[in-house]
């Protein structure tokens, strides 16, 4: 569509077009889902009644786990946090089965992980939204059409400044 609108700029706005929506996903989308799996890897954990039954007193807050948590930041914009595993494997490492709970904080981490893609669907579903917007605005103007630009050999000439085309007459050659 950009290619078509855009005829007199053709691949030049089509590449540019193209690398600030790569670069848009690749610096601001890795890193925000990353956090939302993140948030949503603490929320499973923190909600999980099996790991509050085997975990130490001392990660153990009103009977619901309080796990060690660090401030992280990315890009100086996003700020979230994360679960201080060292920290965690500290706490753990002197109970009589840590193996256990390593086992449980990894399946609930990969529950998070699960939980967190299914909210991330939401950027999938606003594209699709904005393109069906599209083609129903393209249906309501009679149909897509590309935008046809004439150009004659004499403009190329012009504008260019090429020699040995004869624009003399009205002809292009």
């Amino acid at each position: 569509m950009v290619a078509e609108q855009t005829p007199r700029e053709g691949a030049l706005t089509l590449n540019a077009v193209s690398g600030i929506g790569m670069l848009t996903v690749g610096m601001l989308g890795a890193p925000i889902i990353g956090a939302f799996q993140s948030k949503s890897q603490i929320e499973q954990l923190q909600a999980s009644q099996d790991l509050a039954e085997v975990a130490p007193n001392t990660l153990l807050t009103d009977g619901k786990v309080d796990l060690p948590l660090r401030d992280e930041t990315i890009y100086s914009v996003i700020d979230f946090q994360t679960v201080d595993m060292e920290e965690f494997q500290l706490a753990v490492e002197n109970t009589d089965n840590p193996q256990q709970i390593n086992t449980l904080v990894a399946d609930l981490k990969t529950k998070g992980t699960q939980r967190a893609l299914a909210k991330v669907i939401v950027f999938p579903v606003i594209m699709l939204t904005c393109y069906l917007i599209l083609i129903f605005y393209f249906r309501t103007k009679g149909g897509y059409t590309p935008v046809v630009q004439e150009i004659s050999l004499c403009e190329i000439k012009r504008s260019w400044s090429w020699e040995g085309l004869n624009c003399s007459k009205g002809k292009d050659f």
